[in-house]
């Protein structure tokens, strides 16, 4: 913490200490308090964003993690039917691209 921002906050608590009107007071802890949650708002949405990494992992532990099923030809194959998706591969790319 820099000696500007410890100074700041010095003086914030001797402007709040010299505040006698209790609404006052209500209106700065209100913001405090709306300020303090954005902040940890902000910080929770950053720590479930990031998953910190093991050093002891095995193949195992991430296949029980995550499970993966491969789709078979002919199941794949009953779906793209399903769907009605006519034409050429490349002119379809095409039109994903655009």
């Amino acid at each position: 913490m820099t000696i500007d921002l410890r100074d700041k906050k010095y003086r914030l608590i001797e402007y709040i200490m010299a505040i006698e009107d209790k609404q006052t007071l209500d209106k700065v802890e209100n913001a405090i308090n709306k300020a303090s949650d954005q902040n940890f708002k902000k910080q929770n949405e950053l720590e479930s964003a990031v998953r910190s990494i093991r050093t002891q992992v095995t193949l195992a532990d991430i296949d029980q993690e995550q499970p993966y099923e491969p789709l078979n030809y002919a199941a794949f194959k009953q779906l793209a039917d399903q769907i009605g998706i006519e034409g050429d591969i490349d002119e379809l790319l095409a039109d994903i691209a655009d």
